[in-house]
């Protein structure tokens, strides 16, 4: 009887102390056989979440870096197209502005289910609603009342 209980402590803590180390959290104190089995389970569930939340901020940082390129290389293409062009720099002003614009507050995907069904008239009104701040900041716009 003592032998084996003896034995399972051992065991016990063996699994715990492994399981502990693997998962770099040290050497937790532990009263009996029980906490130490708790401990041994818990603490690569515990790493296992952890790497499942790194995981999902290390996507969400890609996803952004993808966005942010996917602009700037449609960015460039406007530069050089308008480059081939021969445009004058106040023509290349207003237009990067315009993209910057639609790009900062158009996403058609998210857009096409609300217009789709509205009305003509709320349709303007919306219409005009988004475009408000692009023709308050258009330079061939300015000065008229």
């Amino acid at each position: 009887g003592q032998d084996v209980a003896g034995e399972a402590t051992a065991y016990a803590s063996a699994f715990r102390d492994g399981s502990m180390l693997l998962s770099s959290l040290g050497m937790p104190l532990s009263q009996n056989d029980s906490e130490r089995v708790f401990q041994a389970v818990l603490a690569p569930l515990g790493q296992l979440l952890m790497a499942v939340v790194f995981a999902q901020l290390v996507l969400f940082a890609t996803r952004i870096s993808i966005i942010a390129t996917q602009r700037h290389e449609h960015m460039a293409l406007l530069d050089a197209g308008m480059s081939q062009l021969s445009l004058p720099a106040d023509l290349r002003r207003r237009i990067f502005q315009y993209y910057v614009f639609q790009q900062d507050n158009l996403d058609p995907g998210i857009y096409v289910n609300l217009i789709k069904a509205l009305p003509r008239t709320i349709l303007v009104d919306v219409k005009l609603f988004m475009f408000k701040r692009f023709v308050e900041a258009s330079a061939i716009l300015q000065g008229l009342s």
